[in-house]
């Protein structure tokens, strides 16, 4: 769907909406779901109230052009510069869910590098989210190493992504300042030469199967920690999420030693490199 799609009467309806409910008592509370498209973001500036919308739901759809990868680096760019723009005028967004595209052939692999200056403007817009209740990511955004730290008023975080390992050390460095309930999907992107830079930590560390640790752990306040999956976390993470969060509740408690039994039973030792005989 493009923005031609739209009627002249819907477009018509929109900004009649938009210009009475300015003198409303109560304000509106909108909810906007909308796929990665160059023309839903200006749809959406330019017939809502901006500071009426309090869940924005930015979604990867397989029939729509531009994803949230994009085809190719400046296409990749360009979303992120619309998402940057979009989150700086929406001062009361209650609820963020990003998603990147699903399937490997809808995205575009790059070193982070050239992506660095857009993805921090990105970041400072996310923290200044100062109403942000709830947010959650999904698939591979933008990079398997861009982390995202949520604003400090954030409770709930859901993070279901494609990652690497340098995510995980800026995951671990990251206090989740306020949030009670993390849930945790994470699983890892087993070609970091198609995207890592060659001084990256994924190239690095070899083989993304061999059995990795994070060393440390810097948020300390959840109450629930959900990880619903059996995929592996690096092998000190359980034990480091029980240490240093003790508020957590039975539940998450519960699944946080049973992960750390199955992490410690299943993970894949780094296989040793044979040298050929001469």
């Amino acid at each position: 769907m493009d923005y031609a799609d739209f009627s002249e009467e819907a477009c018509e309806f929109l900004e009649a909406l938009k210009k009475h409910s300015e003198h409303w008592s109560h304000k509106l509370s909108l909810k906007i779901n909308i796929p990665w498209c160059a023309e839903f973001l200006p749809m959406i500036t330019e017939n809502f109230r901006l500071e009426n919308i309090t869940y924005l739901r930015i979604r990867s759809d397989e029939d729509t052009q531009s994803g949230g990868a994009g085809e190719g680096i400046d296409i990749v760019i360009d979303n992120i510069r619309r998402l940057t723009t979009l989150l700086q005028q929406v001062p009361f967004l209650n609820h963020l869910e990003l998603d990147g595209p699903e399937h490997d052939n809808d995205r575009f692999e790059t070193p982070i590098e050239p992506l660095l200056p857009e993805l921090r403007r990105l970041q400072s817009a996310i923290l200044g989210l100062k109403k942000l209740y709830k947010l959650a990511t999904s698939e591979l955004l933008f990079h398997p190493s861009f982390f995202i730290t949520p604003p400090e008023n954030a409770r709930k975080v859901t993070i279901s992504q494609v990652v690497s390992r340098e995510w995980w050390r800026q995951f671990s460095q990251c206090p989740f300042a306020g949030v009670e309930e993390l849930v945790l999907i994470v699983h890892a992107d087993y070609r970091p030469e198609a995207w890592a830079s060659p001084d990256d930590i994924d190239n690095r560390a070899g083989e993304w199967g061999s059995v990795f640790k994070i060393g440390s752990l810097a948020v300390t306040g959840l109450k629930r920690l959900k990880w619903p999956t059996n995929d592996l976390a690096p092998h000190d993470f359980f034990e480091l999420a029980l240490a240093r969060n003790p508020g957590l509740d039975e539940e998450s408690r519960k699944n946080c030693e049973y992960m750390q039994l199955f992490t410690k039973h299943f993970a894949v030792p780094k296989r040793k490199t044979r040298r050929r005989r001469q």
